[in-house]
Formats: C-alpha cells, structure tokens, sequence
C-alpha cells in the first residue's frame, strides 16, 4: 500500500494542476528528510529525475521552487541520491535558479541545496566554474552580505567547497571578490557566520600565497582570528581559526615590531591551541594541522614536543575509533617531530604504538601507507630504539610494496627506511635478500627519477654493510661495474657519494677484496682516484671520506694489496688529503697512511720500501704537524703514525698499530 502511495506522490510531481503538484512535493520533501529508507524508495521510483525537471521548468512558481530545491538538497545528502542527482543534472539546474530568481526564499532552498551536493561529492562542484555558469560566483559572492544568516552561510560553505578543489579554483572565487565580504563575515556577532567565514578563509589561503596576501590586505583578519583561537565558542571554532592562521603566517611579511605582526609570532600563538585541541573528540584532522604547522620548523618541533605534543599523537593512534585521515596526521606529525630528536624517538617506542604504525604500512589508503612509512622512517634512524621491540615483525614486505606503487615520493621514503633498517636490523636484511631486495634496488639504481637512484645505491650500500660474501656476490651479479662507473659520474652529488659508500662496504673483509677487484676489472682504485680527484669543495667531504676508506681497506690486507695502492697513483693523494678542511678526511687519509706502512710476517722489506716511498712524498712532515690537530681523533692517529714509521726506521718489530677496516 506504501508503495502505491509513493508511486501516486512521484506521478503528481507531472500534474498539470499547480497545486497538486505543489503538494506532491511537500509531502515528497518532508518524507525523505532525514530518512534514507524513504530516499531509497523514492530514488528507485526516479523521483529525483522529476525532481529537477520541476527546477528546470519555466513554468514552477517560488513555492514549488523551493520545496523541490529542498528535496533535492535532501537527496544529495546519501550517497545514492547524490549519485542520482548528480546523473540528472540537478546541480546545474539549482545553479541557474540561484542565479535567476530573486525570491529570498528560493535563494535560500537553492543554496542550502547546493551547498548539501557541493559537500559531499568529489568532482560535481567543478559545475560551478564550467563556462555556463560562469556568473554563480559573483552570485555567491553577493550572497556574503544576505542578511538572510542561512543564506550567507550556506553560500560561504559553497565557496569553500570550490576552493578545495584547487589553486585555480581558489584564484576565480579571490577574483570574483570573495575575500573583501568574507572578512566582513568573520566580524559578525553571529556565530554561525563567523564559522562560515573561517571555513572558507581558511580553504582560499591554504597553499597559495597570492589569495593569502589578499586576506592579509585587510587589517582586522589577524586580530579577529587571535580572538578566534582564543575565546572561540566550540573546539570547531578555534580549530578552523588556527588552520587560518597557519596558512596565513607563512606568507606574512613582518608588519610591525609587535611579536604576533611576524610569521614566528604567530605560528608560536597557534601551536598551542592546536596541541591542546588534540585532546579534544573532534573530526577535525588536527594532527594534520599541526603536522603543517611544525613540519618545515626545527623550533616549532621542539616547541611542539615539550608541550606534550608527542604523547598525545600516540594516544590518538590508540584510539581505534579515530578517523582514517586523522589516524594518516598523527603519523605525519609524528615523522616530523621524530626526524631529528632521539627523545621523541624513544617516547614513540615507550608509547607502544610500534604495531599500529607497522600495521598502517598495509592500509588499503595509499596516503595512509604513506604518512606510516614517513613516520616508521623518522623512527628508523634510531635503530637502537627499534631493537627488541619489533621483534619478528615483517618490515620489508609491506615496505618493498610501496616502492611499487609508482609514487616517487612514497617509493623514497620506503626505500630510505628500508636503507636504514637494512644496516642493524640482521632480520630486515634477511627479509630483504628473501624477497629480491638486490635485484630490486639495482634496478632502482638505473632509474631515471635521481631520487630514486640514490635510494636503490644507499639500500645496496646498506645490505653490503658486513655481508656475507655470497651477499656480495649476488650486489656484483645484479649491479655490473658499467652501471657503477655511470653512477660514480651522476649529476647527483649524493648519488656519487652512496655509490662510493657502497664500494666501501664491498671492500669490509679481506676476503671479500679479491671478488671486488674481480668485479671491477681491477679498475676500482683508479674510479676511486680519479672520483676523489674531481670532488671539490666542502661539499664533496663526505665522497673524500668513503673513498679513502676504500684505500683503508684496501691498504688493510695483503701486501699485494698495499702494492697495488701504491701503484695506483694513491700516495700523493693520500698526502695531500692530511691537509684537507674536513677533519673526518684527514683522520681517513692518516689511517690509509697506517695500514701502508704496517708491517705483517715476513714483508718487512716491501714495507720498508712503501715507507720510503710515502717519506718522499714528505708525508713525516704532515704527520708532524697533524699531531698538533684540533681534532683529538686526528692528532692520536697521527701520533700513531709517527710512531710506527720511527719504529720501522729504528728496526723495531713490536708492532705499533692495527691495521684499520671500515
């Protein structure tokens, strides 16, 4: 009988007769508000189609116009009825009532309505600046000052709703002179309005700084949003009023000497509202909010942290209720104040969140996966911390996944981890080779995107790091010497110096040094040499440093080994390294000089003559004056040295020193 009913209500919305109809669209309005069942129904007796036609029609008086735009309205609200909304044209046609009736009370169910489809879909909003509708904006825009409060509330959220769609959107709804009459609704004794004006404040400044300096234009935004952040009525209200100000202070310029006219000012006047309002039981991603408040600033990380920021990010990770994109903030924000700080490293490892970030790796949302792989890489730079609490926890699979999924972003930061990791964590190691992890980062070692390169070098690096040989073997099958002489040639100085790193721990055992050299066509010295010698300038030190070490390890093994250094054209290099501005370059030139001039049984001869050879070069001189180095580690080793060559000049044997392998 129900259904006979709705069915006599859907074919009253044709009648010819005006009132008839009028009154079909009463009763259909006031049974599918609030009531999805009822929506259901009416939906599948195509009832949003007449729906429209009643807002397309010439002929449908204010009375109609504004029971049908609030049905509609109501229907958009689930998510079948939005669909069937959206396939009828219904916000096109809500748009040009909008835009034609001068009726208040049209204008208000046609907004409302617009406002309900605006927010809950993903791309029919972009209606809104296609070419035929070019004039809504401006149409909104007036709507600001409607003394009509649902009216101009209603057309602010709209605006908002426009501008998170994007930089261009944003700009057309600043064009069309939104800003001037927003500024003026944030002042309203209303508090509805002045939410209203915060929402879409704060969705025209976020990420673009020329829609930003036009708010900042106008004097009272910064007083009337502090007072927001400080006396707001609702978390709500002061949340959005912080999310304005944050995109604001960063493109401020210091308006006076008052502490909050700087950017400092005012991100320092914001961090706390936002770290207290992650107490709060809001769906407001406030963790986010703060994520973009701290995560460019060492000062506001710290600054966050001692205001307790950290435990209360983990608590929201506990909380298993929390919203998906609130859950990805804290992650974020996490990863951020963990990038640096070993305290706030260990308050994430004593928290006990470890298995909600590992088990976040493996969300179904990519952004999710994400923000844990950012956050499970800040940690990873405390391996130290990590160790005993993750036990038997898969890590390179989940990881190894996300550098597939083709974002290079996401792929960086999980190889980042997994290269931190790999260097500690035997287990991780273990997983790696287990999955293809070599064959996996030598092919990232070719990619064309640079910062994949340096992620697929430095994870190779990593799995050498005190490698069984068969590991080795298995970095030289997968990565030929060719491919290691282009990168040794890359663009990338950082990708130049994980390649030399790599080789470094490729030479970590004697018994590995003859494979290497196999490897590499008994080039390796001379691409070391001849790298060192194009590096230039403080930035270059750390490339000097892994190359002289290959000569340390090199120069610890067999007196064949020490030869070949010396033939290679290394002595006047080493010699001219114990000058160098970097004391970590100095140390590694005084401990190559070490391992050449020690002596094993039975090549005290050969050693004699490498000694000569290296006292020619006036390598005592340097040694000398090294022992008056600032660098304590520099001046022992030099020390050392100096004292080795002297007990080989006096025919000593007591050995001296130990040759050095790093």
């Amino acid at each position: 009988m129900a259904e006979v009913a709705r069915q006599q209500l859907v074919d009253r919305l044709q009648s010819d007769d005006s009132a008839s109809r009028l009154q079909a669209l009463r009763c259909i309005k006031n049974c599918v508000i609030g009531n999805r069942r009822q929506k259901q129904h009416y939906i599948h007796l195509d009832a949003v189609k007449l729906l429209v036609a009643v807002l397309a029609s010439p002929t449908a008086d204010a009375a109609q116009l504004v029971q049908a735009a609030a049905a509609v309205g109501s229907f958009a609200a689930s998510k079948e009825g939005l669909l069937s909304v959206i396939h009828h044209r219904g916000l096109l046609h809500l748009l040009k009532v909008l835009q034609s009736s001068e009726d208040v009370k049209v204008v208000e169910a046609a907004v409302r309505a617009v406002k309900s489809v605006c927010r809950t879909a993903d791309e029919p909003i972009l209606d809104v600046l296609s070419p035929p509708s070019l004039g809504v904006l401006p149409r909104l825009v007036s709507l600001l000052a409607s003394p009509t409060s649902n009216v101009a509330e209603s057309s602010a959220a709209v605006l908002a709703c426009c501008c998170d769609r994007g930089r261009e959107q944003q700009n057309a709804v600043a064009v069309a002179g939104a800003v001037q009459p927003l500024v003026a609704l944030l002042a309203s004794q209303q508090h509805s309005k002045q939410e209203a004006a915060l929402a879409a404040l704060a969705a025209l400044s976020s990420g673009n700084a020329a829609t930003s300096e036009d708010i900042l234009e106008h004097a009272s935004v910064l007083s009337s949003l502090l007072g927001a952040i400080k006396r707001g009525r609702s978390p709500h209200t002061r949340f959005v009023a912080a999310v304005c100000l944050v995109n604001l202070s960063q493109h401020i310029p210091a308006l006076g000497q008052e502490e909050l006219s700087t950017p400092q000012g005012l991100q320092q006047a914001v961090l706390p509202v936002l770290v207290q309002l992650l107490d709060a039981d809001m769906a407001e991603n406030v963790p986010g909010a703060l994520c973009q408040l701290v995560e460019h600033s060492a000062e506001l990380q710290l600054a966050a942290a001692d205001a307790d920021a950290v435990a209360k990010l983990c608590a929201i990770l506990r909380q298993q209720w929390r919203a998906p994109p609130v859950v990805e903030g804290a992650l974020r924000c996490l990863a951020a104040l963990c990038s640096k700080r070993e305290e706030q490293r260990r308050q994430v490892v004593d928290a006990r969140v470890l298995p909600v970030v590992v088990a976040a790796l493996s969300h179904q949302s990519l952004p999710m996966r994400a923000a844990a792989c950012m956050c499970m890489r800040s940690l990873s730079r405390s391996t130290k911390l990590l160790r005993g609490h993750l036990g038997d926890v898969q890590l390179a699979a989940p990881l190894l996944a996300l550098v597939d999924e083709g974002d290079t972003e996401v792929a960086a930061q999980a190889m980042g981890t997994l290269t931190n990791l790999a260097v500690d964590f035997s287990a991780v190691k273990e997983q790696l080779l287990a999955h293809d992890g070599v064959a996996r980062f030598a092919a990232l070692a070719d990619s064309m995107q640079p910062v994949l390169r340096l992620h697929g070098v430095w994870g190779l690096s990593s799995v050498a790091y005190m490698a069984a040989p068969e590991v080795k073997q298995s970095i030289a099958h997968h990565l030929p010497w060719s491919s290691v002489v282009a990168l040794l040639e890359d663009s990338e100085p950082e990708v130049r110096e994980k390649v030399m790193l790599l080789l470094r721990n490729m030479l970590h055992s004697e018994r590995n040094i003859e494979a290497v050299l196999t490897w590499s066509c008994n080039a390796l010295l001379e691409a070391a040499r001849d790298v060192l010698q194009r590096s230039e300038g403080q930035a270059a030190a750390e490339l000097k440093h892994h190359a002289l070490y290959v000569v340390v390890n090199m120069a610890s093994s067999t007196a064949a080994h020490k030869e070949a250094v010396m033939q290679s054209g290394w002595p006047p290099l080493l010699v001219q390294q114990l000058r160098d501005e970097n004391e970590q370059v100095r140390e590694a030139a005084v401990w190559a000089i070490i391992n050449l001039t020690w002596s094993r049984d039975g090549d005290a001869e050969e050693t004699a003559v490498r000694v000569q050879q290296l006292r020619l070069l006036g390598v005592e001189e340097e040694l000398r004056r090294l022992e008056q180095d600032e660098c304590i580690a520099v001046k022992e080793r030099a020390s050392t040295a100096l004292d080795q060559l002297r007990a080989l000049e006096g025919g000593g044997d007591d050995d001296v020193a130990m040759e050095a392998v790093v």
